[in-house]
């Protein structure tokens, strides 16, 4: 069994901390990126309105909207874990 320096001692408090920077640095560009895609998912259905689109392409759209929309709430929900809370 091998055991890293990052596991105990007087290192683990940073090594923690170090974890959890990282893990917020991914979940803020996760969300980032989530809403982004959102908004222009939102722009596309309201230009494909705007400008007399099929139904079916706006249908199309606003599904691909509620699936980016899911991804969002996914990462709003992620972003509440603390795996460290003692």
């Amino acid at each position: 069994m091998s055991y890293s320096v990052d596991d105990y001692g007087i290192f683990l408090s940073s090594s923690i901390s170090r974890d959890l920077f990282s893990y917020n640095l991914y979940h803020c560009y996760l969300l980032k990126e989530s809403i982004a895609t959102s908004e222009m998912y939102k722009d596309k259905i309201q230009d494909a309105i705007d400008n007399d689109k099929d139904l079916d392409v706006i249908e199309g759209l606003i599904k691909e909207s509620d699936y980016y929309d899911s991804l969002l709430k996914f990462a709003l929900t992620a972003t509440n874990h603390d795996e460290y809370q003692q």
